[in-house]
């Protein structure tokens, strides 16, 4: 597990598979970028990604994150899973319509799942890491 890096007022750790993302207040483009990089590292490192987010701080995403995300997930496999909690309605509200529009947009569905607490996300990205992990062949 690494130590938390700042971003603005934005936090987020690596821990194996699992990008840990802690936004404080407005997710900008570049905010965004920088999400959609460290989901990629795990991508090419695993073959899969877990997004575990403590939505606690944050605020309904903007254009400009939208924008950014929506243009990441169409090109990605199906091989991301989102653990949200603590989301306010305003943050999980954007957060499905952007995973709703990328379904139909592009025919990719970002399983998400919205929980009250830590302990729920965590126990719903363990359940989808089963189904993600990449099945080896010999």
């Amino acid at each position: 597990m690494s130590e938390w890096t700042a971003v603005d007022s934005h936090f987020y750790r690596f821990e194996d598979d699992v990008f840990f993302w802690r936004p404080c207040g407005e997710v900008r483009g570049e905010h965004a970028q920088l999400v959609c990089q460290c989901l990629e590292q795990i991508l090419e490192r695993c073959g899969y990604a877990l997004w575990l987010v403590d939505a606690a701080g944050s605020v309904a995403l903007g254009y400009e994150a939208r924008r950014v995300y929506a243009a990441w997930f169409a090109q990605q496999p199906r091989r991301i899973a989102i653990g949200s909690f603590k989301s306010p309605t305003a943050a999980s509200t954007t957060a499905g319509l952007l995973l709703r529009g990328i379904q139909i947009v592009g025919g990719r569905e970002v399983p998400l799942n919205l929980s009250d607490d830590e302990a729920t996300a965590r126990r719903y990205l363990e359940k989808k890491r089963a189904q993600l992990v990449p099945i080896h062949k010999p």
